[in-house]
């Protein structure tokens, strides 16, 4: 009778786990489906802004634009992402986590027609909040709403890829206060070269990040001040997080005891402390989630694939080596006709 009990009990509760497996499936592919259709709407409600600023400002007659000058402007256009970094990553709560948030601005630069023009691409409902910090930060801009703009023309070959971090988001890359010269040039000297029938655009599509973005950071951090150098607070965490769901076992495993650790703190190398300084900077800031698209238009693949490379290798001057971060290409999509 005992084994009877004992047979139904482990019956039921492996009809009750994969019930709610199913369950867990099937609200997956729904969730999956709506945002789809969701997504899908909402990828045309958004409004395009071309954003431009006079050729000759009166600050630019007055002095020649010096190195901190430029950093200050630079500077203006971090505080707007900042802002954006500090919206809510899901304002909608359950209804961001079932059909997606729809949150994203898009910052674009295009090369059409022998001119460079820059976009923002941002949803109706928070036109006016851009448009209020672009004026608050640049006050000489102007900002039209304008129709979508179109790279292509009916023979053109195409040439797509993105770009992607080459190691973790807490890795910090070279941002504009350790860049000697304006980091755009590279980029712009690129699509000069254009003729008047190929285009491009690059495409940095941003939203706000949830604030978990930060968790391994502050991790190595909190292991580094108890005395591991930055290589091994590294790989502890590492290990912690693969094991994590044990919760303080995995801490039993992976930590030495008080008696082990009884030698004295190891010291950084000077790069270790470097990069541990730019991880905590890093924390300090807004967080984003980013993705950034890569298009070019032109007369046969050849041509197209390197105006492709050369736009990728403009990003290589962000690149901190050894235990920083830098881009890598995340990949192309063949040629076609259009």
């Amino acid at each position: 009778m005992f084994n009877y009990s004992y047979a139904n009990l482990i019956i039921n509760a492996a009809a009750i786990a994969v019930t709610i497996l199913i369950l867990l499936l099937a609200v997956a592919v729904l969730r999956k489906i709506l945002r789809t259709l969701a997504g899908g709407a909402q990828a045309f409600a958004k409004d395009i802004l071309v954003i431009r600023l006079p050729k000759d400002r009166p600050k630019d007659r007055q002095e020649e634009e010096t190195l901190q000058m430029l950093h200050e402007e630079i500077a203006a256009a971090e505080s707007i992402f900042s802002l954006i970094g500090g919206l809510k990553a899901n304002p909608n709560g359950f209804k961001s986590w079932l059909l997606g948030a729809h949150n994203t601005f898009t910052f674009e630069i295009v090369a059409h027609r022998r001119l460079i023009s820059f976009y923002v691409a941002a949803p109706r409902q928070q036109r006016r909040f851009i448009e209020q910090e672009i004026y608050a930060h640049y006050p000489a801009a102007s900002i039209e709403a304008v129709a979508d703009y179109n790279i292509f023309t009916p023979r053109s070959s195409v040439k797509a890829g993105g770009l992607k971090l080459k190691r973790g988001s807490m890795y910090a890359i070279r941002t504009y206060k350790q860049l000697d010269i304006d980091p755009l040039d590279s980029l712009l000297n690129t699509l000069a070269k254009l003729r008047e029938h190929e285009g491009a655009a690059i495409q940095i599509v941003v939203r706000s990040a949830p604030k978990s973005w930060r968790a391994r950071a502050q991790r190595i951090v909190k292991e580094v001040r108890k005395g591991k150098t930055l290589s091994e607070a590294m790989k502890s965490t590492s290990y912690s997080r693969i094991f994590s769901g044990m919760g303080k076992m995995s801490e039993v495993l992976l930590q030495k005891s008080t008696e082990q650790s009884a030698a004295p703190p190891q010291r950084m190398t000077p790069i270790e402390e470097e990069t541990l300084k730019s991880i905590e900077e890093k924390m300090s800031k807004a967080g984003l989630e980013v993705n950034i698209r890569l298009v070019v238009s032109a007369d046969n693949e050849g041509q197209a694939q390197i105006y492709l490379d050369n736009i990728i290798d403009s990003f290589s001057q962000y690149t901190i080596f050894e235990y920083g971060n830098g881009f890598k290409k995340l990949g192309a999509l063949r040629s076609r006709r259009l």
